[in-house]
């Protein structure tokens, strides 16, 4: 049998996971994605960007956050970056886009940083919640 990753590029993939409920679809998606990856494929969870204050521009006099920067960084390191979020009254959840704005300060704010959506594959993949097919 042939080994389809051996001498494979290594991937790293970082994933919000926009639902913040444990027993969530999406939490379950994220879950099987990560567990049915090629073995070449690392998939970390991006997480704490739930617990950020809501983005007030005002607060960029400040600087942004050293949380906000390091996940910035850790984004501009990856891959590809996978959304696993359910959709909210047409939209995502509130606590994501939040974070998603904080982290679109892009590069002045960032310490040079790279706007951290400009590269790569992104990916995103919503689970139906009960019913919904």
């Amino acid at each position: 049998m042939i080994d389809p990753t051996r001498g494979a590029r290594h991937y790293d993939v970082v994933a919000f996971v926009g639902s913040l409920r444990s027993g969530s679809y999406n939490r379950m998606l994220f879950n099987n994605v990560r567990r049915l990856s090629p073995a070449n494929m690392a998939i970390s969870e991006l997480t704490g960007w739930d617990e950020w204050q809501t983005l007030d521009v005002d607060l960029l006099t400040d600087g942004i956050p050293d949380a906000v920067t390091a996940m910035a960084q850790r984004i501009a390191e990856s891959d590809a970056v996978l959304f696993v979020s359910p959709e909210y009254n047409y939209s995502i959840p509130g606590g994501l886009k939040n974070g998603i704005d904080w982290l679109s300060r892009g590069r002045r704010h960032h310490g040079g940083v790279d706007w951290c959506y400009r590269h790569g594959p992104h990916a995103v993949s919503p689970a139906p919640g009960p019913g919904l097919s």
